[in-house]
């Protein structure tokens, strides 16, 4: 907000108000010629009130209906927002749901694993002890084979009995 004076770039010190409803700010060397124009125009005081800097501006009409629309418009963007974030929400517990449902998964599969690791180690060692005794018995067959007595082959031939 400027001095209502043309050309003056003074910060304003002081709001006026007309008796007529117009409003506006002047700085301090500005208000001994506003008080004087409305000596001169014979309408009424000028009242003047000392502006507080920490007071906030009144805003016009054109402002306050930009700043509505702006609000309306960040409360559209952000309903847009919590909707997605809520989205995200519900497809981020979908995930860790599907997560720790793969690593209960894993678990279960590595002790499987681990139970048919042992099965095979269990299977491979009983066949290399089949394997051993194996080698043992033909080497037993091999020591036996010449003890044994030999019977003649059966031939298909049919032979009729003595009488």
């Amino acid at each position: 907000m400027q001095c209502s004076s043309p050309d003056c770039p003074a910060a304003p010190v002081y709001s006026f108000l007309w008796p007529w409803g117009e409003a506006g700010a002047c700085c301090a060397a500005h208000q001994v010629h506003m008080r004087q124009k409305a000596d001169q125009l014979e309408r009424g005081s000028l009242h003047f009130t000392l502006l507080d800097p920490q007071k906030p501006v009144a805003l016009a009409r054109d402002e306050r209906t930009q700043l509505i629309a702006a609000r309306m418009s960040a409360e559209e963007e952000m309903r847009i927002v919590q909707a997605r974030a809520a989205e995200l929400h519900k497809e981020n517990s979908d995930l860790a749901a599907e997560c720790r449902r793969l690593r209960a998964r894993d678990v279960e599969t590595k002790a499987q694993l681990k139970d048919r690791e042992a099965d095979v180690a269990r299977a491979l060692k009983e066949r290399d002890e089949a394997l051993a005794n194996v080698g043992e018995a033909q080497a037993e067959v091999r020591r036996l084979t010449p003890l044994t007595f030999r019977r003649e082959p059966e031939t298909s031939r049919f032979t009729p009995p003595n009488r």
